[in-house]
């Protein structure tokens, strides 16, 4: 499988291929390690998926972008980067992984990490708000500064990605994300 991350340019190990409005790395193999069948497979099946987000019938059934993505781990992305305002969520240190065709091959958002930007400890991109949502101030403020990937918005507005959002945020609050389950953590 592939390890890809969407993440500043940063290091001695920086290659990957811009997609439509970032640069995805490669993470594993290493860059060092990639071969060049590897990077060709993962940079056209990623192309592939924006290809499809950037079409109009990209949420078709059966044709769609859920081909290409798993659903359930861009709802849990979403979650954790929206409920910790998480200002490098999305556009930085943001992590994908791709398991083997045969072994389902969906892109599989996470795992999530660094958040010392998050919980309200950024002075910037609205990160100390506590209203709206945090992906829509990412895309509004960020411009060209390291934007969240464009299929994030699209995903955002599908039926299937509302309606799984809802199921797992009414499921995450009433056990884990309780008021009081936080409050107690805190």
């Amino acid at each position: 499988g592939y390890i890809i991350k969407v993440d500043k340019h940063d290091g001695e190990q920086v290659d990957g291929f811009e997609g439509k409005n970032v640069f995805y790395q490669y993470h594993y193999p290493r860059p060092v390690d990639i071969k060049p069948e590897q990077k060709t497979y993962i940079k056209n099946f990623i192309t592939r998926f924006e290809s499809r987000m950037n079409s109009d019938n990209f949420d078709s059934p059966g044709i769609g972008y859920s081909n290409y993505i798993d659903i359930d781990s861009a709802v849990d992305f979403f979650i954790i980067n929206e409920v910790t305002r998480n200002i490098d969520g999305y556009r930085l240190s943001s992590f994908m992984w791709k398991d083997r065709d045969s072994k389902g091959g969906k892109l599989i958002l996470g795992p999530v990490w660094d958040f010392n930007l998050a919980f309200g400890n950024g002075d910037y991109y609205d990160g100390w708000k506590t209203d709206g949502w945090n992906l829509e101030h990412l895309i509004e403020r960020t411009g060209n500064d390291f934007s969240p990937p464009f299929w994030w918005e699209k995903l955002r507005e599908t039926d299937e990605f509302k309606s799984k959002l809802y199921t797992r945020w009414t499921t995450l609050r009433s056990s884990v994300l309780q008021a009081n389950i936080l409050t107690s953590y805190v």
